[in-house]
């Protein structure tokens, strides 16, 4: 039976902020990586040292990127927390004001699988999602209270070229210069498909 109630369904956004682990992709593309390194004429690098610390950075700028597609502002956040609050309410409400004919086939088919009754499982729930109604209040509350970061901020990708610059300084031969460094670790990422989100 499809619900045709209007409900305040979670977010995509929501899903997302919410993941704050999982697998790390930190694969890049080995080969072409070697293969530019080693066309750096008159300079030799020590591509074995390079190209795990590349991998690392890599993996952390992809991770840096889902998160900040999935950032939430605290105003956003807030909103979640009195939408959830409604959401229990809600199902608070429902449980209390079942049809009777609804609560008389639940009983039945709760009876037989586990000896149980709707209202005894609504009673013994109940005062966890009090308290869950509580603390998500409450939490609101201080959520709302937080400061908004304004101005710019240096974004992943820029820690990532600068840290992947110092890297091929500390592994060359001659040393690369800084500025060439700081071009090459650009071109690096462009190979694992990360090019510069506002150019060189």
């Amino acid at each position: 039976m499809k619900n045709k109630q209007r409900l305040t369904l979670l977010t995509r956004k929501e899903k997302a902020a919410a993941d704050t682990g999982g697998w790390v992709d930190d694969r890049i593309p080995h080969d072409l990586l070697r293969q530019r390194l080693m066309n750096e004429g008159g300079r030799e690098f020590d591509i074995d040292a390079i190209l795990p610390k590349i991998a690392y950075q890599v993996g952390w700028v992809r991770m840096t990127q889902k998160h900040d597609a999935a950032h939430m502002e605290p105003k956003e956040i807030a909103q979640q927390a009195k939408e959830t609050v409604a959401v229990i309410d809600e199902l608070l409400s429902r449980l209390q004001h079942l049809h009777p004919h609804l609560a008389a086939e639940a009983d039945y088919i709760l009876f037989k699988a586990r000896k149980e009754f709707v209202l005894s499982i609504e009673q013994r729930v109940q005062p966890d999602l009090y308290l869950l109604r509580a603390s998500i209040n409450q939490a609101c509350g201080v959520i709302q209270k937080r400061p908004v970061k304004t101005g710019p901020k240096r974004n992943g990708w820029m820690v990532a070229r600068d840290a992947i610059a110092k890297l091929l300084r500390e592994h060359s031969k001659p040393t690369i210069a800084a500025k060439t460094a700081r071009a090459l670790a650009v071109e690096l990422l462009e190979l694992c498909d990360l090019p510069s989100p506002r150019g060189r």
